[in-house]
């Protein structure tokens, strides 16, 4: 799009595929991408992504969870984590673009897990992040 930036786009169709309306749920400021996308029993839609900022001395990656409750016309977005991967002994390259990403809702809640930051150890490395998130503001 016109952002100049990679970004998370989902459609939406409400007769079954005759037409589609597609609505961006990134904000166009950074590069996005490796979207996983769920629909919880109540209707709201949850959009977990990874963005990234290589404007500094290190790139910054983040991973959000979007949740629009009205169909995808508006998204309201949370960072889970922000991290720089250059202190990360398991990140050898520095640069963490997409790994391991997973979503799914059960009843009005969503699951989900990516690879990030690990917390509430000697040595810092990369480990599965597990949350749940209500689908309900």
């Amino acid at each position: 799009d016109n952002s100049g930036f990679a970004q998370v786009y989902v459609a939406r169709s409400a007769d079954r595929g005759v037409s589609w309306a597609a609505k961006r749920a990134t904000d166009g400021t950074h590069h996005s991408g490796y979207p996983e996308i769920s629909v919880a029993g109540n209707g709201t839609v949850g959009v977990l992504f990874i963005d990234y900022d290589d404007s500094g001395a290190h790139a910054v990656f983040r991973h959000h969870f979007a949740r629009s409750f009205d169909g995808g016309g508006k998204w309201d977005d949370v960072i889970l984590q922000s991290m720089d991967v250059s202190a990360i002994d398991n990140a050898a390259t520095g640069f963490l673009w997409g790994d391991y990403e997973g979503l799914a809702s059960a009843g009005n809640y969503f699951f989900g897990v990516f690879t990030g930051q690990s917390s509430n150890r000697a040595v810092i490395q990369l480990d599965p992040i597990f949350f749940k998130i209500p689908a309900t503001r």
